[in-house]
């Protein structure tokens, strides 16, 4: 139901003088869908977080000791295995299918479906070569904070 209707003035030649526009309130049922968009890739990112820092952080902080901070293991094959066989194509492909399933047409809402993929895939693999920030490998919450946003973390040094 428009709020205001009006006819413009037929100054260009595609307009005549049947040519009406509306002004519409605005459909707020967007930005709960938005929100049930957020918290369902929030989850989606939180399960598959905590399997990314037990497979393939966790292992590799328990085998470095205290003293010898220097140390580089090597990744593993089931490392490999999970992260270019498990963990990357349910990056990419979760999106996808989640937007069929849904049938999400709106494209900010798209847009918000496609973050996963672009910063998590980047994550698995700074997990995988051991270039995980030092504060998220902390524990497994910090971890599971840091792969479930789609923007920056800065963590507290304290």
């Amino acid at each position: 139901d428009p709020v205001f209707t009006f006819n413009p003035p037929p100054i260009l030649p595609e307009w005549s003088s049947s040519t009406t526009c509306s002004f519409l309130s605005p459909d707020f049922v967007f930005y709960g869908q938005l929100i049930a968009v957020i918290l369902l890739q929030s989850c989606f990112n939180a399960i598959l977080g905590s399997l990314v820092y037990k497979i393939l952080i966790e292992p590799t902080t328990s085998l470095k000791t205290k003293d010898d901070k220097s140390k580089t293991t090597s990744i593993t094959s089931t490392q490999f295995l999970f992260a270019y066989g498990f963990g990357l194509p349910m990056v990419v492909m979760e999106p996808i299918y989640m937007l069929k399933f849904l049938d999400i047409r709106n494209a900010g809402l798209r847009m918000v479906f496609l973050a996963t993929p672009i910063v998590n895939s980047l994550r698995i693999k700074e997990a995988l070569y051991g270039f995980t920030p030092i504060a998220a490998k902390k524990d497994l919450f910090n971890y599971v904070i840091y792969f479930s946003c789609s923007f920056g973390i800065i963590f507290d040094p304290i």
